[in-house]
């Protein structure tokens, strides 16, 4: 329960903002080659129920809809069937709204073929809801050349991808950046960066590929994955767990009350254990223990370059992870010189961009990463019919100017 209003309080906070688009429930909490089967068994109703509980507490808040999703590790083993799972059943109110997959198999001058690009489109190409490569960059050859970006946006896989998030902004140690800070700040607190090679070459990746004028897509909902012995032990049925004492019925909404959450006291259901594999953080372990229905990782997603709205006012320099667009005026951030990003979402008639300054840090919720910032998506750029289809985002490519920034540093 206390994980549970810890996130129902991150969705009180940035309901508010016109540009939000959307909050994530998780980022790779699952891992087959660390963990095992038995956090998938665990884990995987637990991101569900999240999102169960999170839409639930949205709309009890008499909240505008507010998407949730989920990125996923490109963990060959379970991948599919975690993706498959997390959309899968019929029912809305407790799947996913888009998937970001992270993915770091294109390096140097490899091909749609050779880095398994093809086999990717082909496996979550036709998920059922927005597809996009969640952390996008591999860094074994450089500077990197972002020789994807061509493909990612272009015929082979715009048809059935929303585009590309790149990791990272800043440079670290892991040498994904696309900027180098000077260690010390000037006397206005601020630091400005100096742009590295492979910041120059995604611009000219950008600057070269054509705007997609493709058409949004409607894809029919997948079936769930079968319990499988060796890979995925998950009964799809299997009843999501709930949180002992959790009454979403009392929840006001906000013209009502500034208190939203309430607990019973009776007809409690025992709260589920804590899992305690080591495949996980232990923040990660236990924001599912404790959370279990309320959710795991529910932090703010920075999603992909071409959702952001063009804004005329200049944004303070802030720090290097996602943020949200259009803060309130106590919080401005610098832009940086030539680093716009613009995008139009096809049908949609809104333009959106994402300045330098955008990459402003989130704070941490325990078992959560503070990696992504909030973009708008309208609610017509999601769409799901009465049969329980939905429809993908058609893309187009950012202009020339800068990633989305990651600021927690991973290889």
């Amino acid at each position: 329960m206390t994980q549970y209003k810890r996130f129902s309080a991150v969705v009180d906070a940035m309901a508010g903002y016109n540009n939000l688009l959307g909050l994530l429930i998780g980022d790779d909490v699952i891992d087959y080659s660390t963990s095992g089967k038995d956090d998938e068994d665990t884990l995987a109703p637990s991101l569900k129920a999240a999102v169960r509980d999170m839409k639930a507490y949205s709309a009890a808040r008499d909240y505008r809809t507010i998407p949730f999703g989920y990125f996923g590790n490109d963990d060959a083993t379970i991948r599919e069937a975690l993706a498959n799972y997390l959309v899968c059943g019929g029912n809305s109110s407790e799947t996913i709204d888009f998937y970001g997959l992270n993915l770091f198999s294109w390096c140097g001058d490899s091909s749609y073929a050779k880095s398994g690009y093809d086999g990717t489109n082909s496996r979550f190409g036709a998920l059922g809801v927005p597809v996009f490569l969640s952390e996008d960059g591999c860094n074994v050859i450089r500077p990197r050349k972002f020789t994807d970006q061509a493909v990612v946006f272009g015929s082979e896989m715009s048809g059935n991808w929303s585009g590309a998030v790149i990791y990272e902004w800043r440079e670290s140690e892991y040498e994904y950046g696309l900027a180098n800070y000077t260690s010390t700040a000037s006397a206005s607190g601020a630091s400005t960066p100096t742009l590295l090679p492979d910041y120059t070459n995604l611009k000219s990746q950008w600057a070269s590929v054509t705007s997609n004028t493709h058409s949004p897509t409607t894809f029919s909902t997948p079936s769930c994955p079968s319990q499988s012995s060796s890979y995925w032990t998950l009964d799809p049925s299997v009843t999501l767990p709930t949180i002992a004492g959790l009454n979403i019925a009392t929840v006001k909404p906000t013209s009502d009350s500034a208190t939203p959450t309430t607990v019973s006291s009776s007809n409690a259901t025992p709260e589920p254990t804590q899992h305690n594999e080591t495949g996980l953080s232990g923040g990660s372990k236990a924001g599912i223990g404790v959370g279990v229905g309320g959710g795991v990782l529910l932090i703010v997603v920075v999603v992909v370059l071409f959702f952001y709205r063009r804004r005329k006012n200049g944004l303070s320099n802030s720090h290097d992870q996602g943020s949200t667009a259009e803060l309130p005026v106590s919080t401005p951030t610098a832009e940086l010189p030539g680093m716009g990003i613009v995008a139009q979402l096809p049908g949609s008639g809104n333009v959106a961009e994402m300045n330098a300054g955008d990459a402003t840090h989130v704070n941490e919720l325990q078992g959560s990463d503070p990696w992504n910032g909030p973009h708008e998506l309208n609610d017509s750029s999601v769409h799901e019919s009465s049969d329980g289809q939905r429809t993908s985002l058609g893309t187009q490519p950012a202009s020339p100017g800068m990633a989305p920034a990651r600021t927690e540093t991973r290889p």
